[in-house]
């Protein structure tokens, strides 16, 4: 260490490190000092050809000693300073908590990004926004709530979906709710991004509270906590399942 720092020039570890790990913007034309040797060795580890990984070197980071503030240094606190989106870790020295708030934001971006796609209505076949009514729209471009729509709800079938199309919002919701609990939450997420997003859970347990006689102060409640479809959607959902049950067979 000492004859790489002291006879290659580099002032500290910091600067062999952005150095070794330098990665030129193709877009903004800038050029790449690294030899062929530099280029192949870094992208030899990054993709994992070594026997020492990424992740190894991450664990020696996060778990080092000097990694994370004594009693004694006058950044103490950041050893116990709760996490905060508004504090970039730039902002932060020891390298455990600046870790632990860019992977926090980095999982924070991820999952945001996961909920969108499942909050999606816009997407061809899909039943992520069931209506109960064309109301003046072409009938082949909206899918109505059915009872064969309603009778495919199934807790296991919506917890191969997240479990599937979620991973990681799967993974933390998990952590906080055993499965299938977690489905609830999810649901909820959903329907709080977007109001038309009513497919997976939410029409299917409004209609259940409708049918069940719930007060409209439970309603209300669980609309606003994201769990149920309004108790309007939810009248009109079953005043035209009546009326398609009551339609004679030949109509």
């Amino acid at each position: 260490m000492e004859v790489l720092l002291k006879d290659s020039g580099f002032d500290s570890v910091g600067e062999f490190l952005k150095i070794l790990f330098y990665n030129p913007s193709r877009i903004s034309g800038e050029s790449d000092p690294q030899g062929s040797f530099h280029a192949k060795a870094v992208s030899q580890f990054l993709q994992g050809q070594n026997k020492i990984k990424m992740s190894d070197i991450i664990v020696l980071i996060y778990r080092h000693k000097h990694s994370a503030p004594s009693p004694a240094s006058p950044l103490y606190s950041e050893r116990h300073a709760p996490f905060s989106p508004s504090v970039s870790p730039v902002e932060i020295f020891h390298a455990c908590p600046s870790l632990f708030s860019w992977a926090t934001n980095l999982v924070a971006t991820h999952v945001h990004e996961e909920i969108y796609q499942l909050s999606r209505t816009n997407i061809p076949d899909s039943e992520t926004h069931l209506r109960a009514s064309t109301n003046g729209r072409r009938p082949d471009h909206v899918k109505l709530v059915t009872w064969q729509a309603l009778g495919k709800f199934s807790i296991s079938a919506l917890c191969e979906k997240y479990r599937a199309r979620a991973p990681v919002s799967w993974h933390i919701t998990e952590s906080m709710a055993a499965s299938p609990k977690n489905v609830g939450a999810i649901s909820s997420f959903i329907l709080s991004r977007n109001r038309f997003a009513n497919g997976d859970l939410a029409m299917a347990l409004g209609v259940w509270h409708f049918t069940a006689k719930s007060h409209i102060d439970v309603k209300r409640v669980y609309s606003q906590f994201g769990n149920i479809v309004r108790a309007c959607p939810s009248y009109e959902t079953l005043s035209e399942l009546q009326q398609v049950e009551e339609k004679p067979s030949g109509a």
